[in-house]
């Protein structure tokens, strides 16, 4: 098997081959309720025959460059894969498309095999248009658009059929020159090199006191928070976004309670796993990666509070995201969490560009977090503004980088470097004119 890119956790991305029928076979049988709705082929690969000439007719159209499809393999097996199913190379369109059986979701294969393959289709073949066409309540698939930057074009109106029924069909795409193969890699640095001198220097001059956070947060209004949900030894909390996990770790040592971090960054679960041992609680803390756009991993009304500091804003479909907070918190449970991006002035698209360098955001107006509170069954407690905290901090930070700069270079390379400093250089100019606000919500679960 030829691995075109390591996906992380053992997984991996590879040419889908006629003579991987039995595993592809396999894997469409496992999850073809799943499928069904949205994969055609979900209703024609039925056995081992099937799925043979499916892959033999991709592998001809693979020889004549019009069409390529690619699996992810966990364990030997297959587990989701990623199509071109039209790849026109001298006109430089193609479409992308996904799929993923339902055990392996939640960790980010989808997004990182997408992501890697439509930049080899932009930057190595020469694409200017990668679109994407998806049912419109595939929910899942848009999601990933949203990540991968994609721009939604509109609706073809029963453009497709599946199992003989004529369906909708939404369009999105990239063109090339909107394309970043990456986004800034804020996190993997920071999570990274999060025990080196020169992060801790960085985390004093921004926060003050350091408990291990990377957000627009000191540690005076982390206690607060936690104060909030009432947390005290014998209650659970789910942290979600819990980054380096410090946070976390600060809450169980100080209140006593239980904590579950979830986090997309395999670094920061593993800085995380380490800091609570480090200050003894590993017995009442754990962190676990995922991806908190999915259903979240965890049995109904298991926590009794639950809180996202500054990430609510890359999760593309925040209602969905609230009622899986509202599942799996017990009767009468809390939820705190702080949108760092509500706009409250005129923002220009260089400004937008600039506030997303580091992966997708969702910028809303005032209201809709109430709203959406409420639709998921929650009520308000409280919605406070907290907009110093980013423009201060964020102006330390940029601040305390600078005069560290030589060790930060060496350390993140010379891009990465300006691209955050530009990042908290527009943050704090925002914030302090207020046309970019931050506020913290906090709302009880209804019984």
């Amino acid at each position: 098997m030829r691995i075109v890119y390591q996906l992380g956790d053992g997984a991996a991305l590879a040419p889908l081959e006629p003579w991987h029928a039995e595993q592809f076979a396999a894997a469409v049988d496992k999850a073809r309720e799943h499928l069904a709705p949205w994969i055609p082929f979900a209703h024609t690969v039925t056995d081992v025959d099937t799925a043979r000439e499916f892959l033999q007719r991709l592998a001809n159209d693979h020889a004549n460059d019009t069409r390529h499809a690619y699996a992810i393999w966990q364990d030997e097996q297959i587990v989701g894969g990623v199509l071109f199913p039209r790849f026109d190379a001298t006109s430089g369109v193609c479409e992308i498309g996904v799929w993923l059986v339902p055990q392996a979701q939640g960790r980010g294969l989808v997004t990182r095999a997408a992501r890697e393959l439509v930049d080899w289709a932009i930057r190595d073949r020469g694409m200017v248009r990668v679109g994407w066409h998806v049912e419109p309540g595939n929910e899942r698939s848009k999601a990933v658009a949203r990540r991968l930057g994609m721009t939604f074009e509109g609706v073809r109106r029963l453009a497709y059929t599946i199992a003989g029924t004529h369906q909708d069909e939404e369009i999105w795409s990239v063109l090339a020159s909107e394309w970043r193969s990456e986004p800034v890699k804020f996190f993997d640095v920071t999570y990274g090199n999060f025990g080196t001198d020169v992060q801790a220097a960085v985390r004093r001059g921004a926060f003050g006191e350091d408990i291990g956070q990377n957000s627009w947060l000191t540690a005076d209004d982390w206690r607060r928070y936690v104060g909030w949900l009432g947390l005290a030894e014998g209650t659970r909390l789910l942290d979600i976004a819990s980054g380096s996990g410090g946070p976390a770790v600060c809450a169980a040592v100080e209140t006593g309670c239980g904590v579950v971090g979830l986090d997309l960054h395999p670094q920061g679960v593993e800085t995380g796993v380490g800091l609570a041992a480090e200050r003894g609680v590993s017995d009442r803390v754990r962190f676990v990666e995922g991806d908190a756009s999915d259903r979240l991993p965890f049995d109904d009304a298991t926590f009794d509070a639950v809180i996202c500091i500054d990430a609510i804003h890359h999760l593309p479909d925040r209602g969905a995201a609230l009622a899986e907070c509202h599942r799996v918190l017990r009767p009468g449970g809390r939820i705190l969490y702080t949108d760092p991006i509500m706009v409250t002035g005129m923002l220009t698209n260089d400004e937008i560009r600039v506030r997303s360098s580091v992966g997708f955001f969702q910028f809303t107006p005032p209201g809709v977090n109430e709203r959406l509170l409420d639709q998921a069954g929650f009520d308000v407690v409280r919605a406070e503004p907290a907009s110093d905290n980013m423009r201060d901090i964020a102006y330390r930070w940029r601040q305390t980088r600078a005069e560290l700069h030589d060790e930060l270079v060496r350390l993140e390379g010379r891009a990465t470097f300006d691209a955050q400093q530009q990042f908290f250089q527009t943050t704090s100019a925002l914030a302090g004119e207020g046309r970019l606000s931050r506020y913290a919500f906090h709302a009880v679960k209804r019984s």
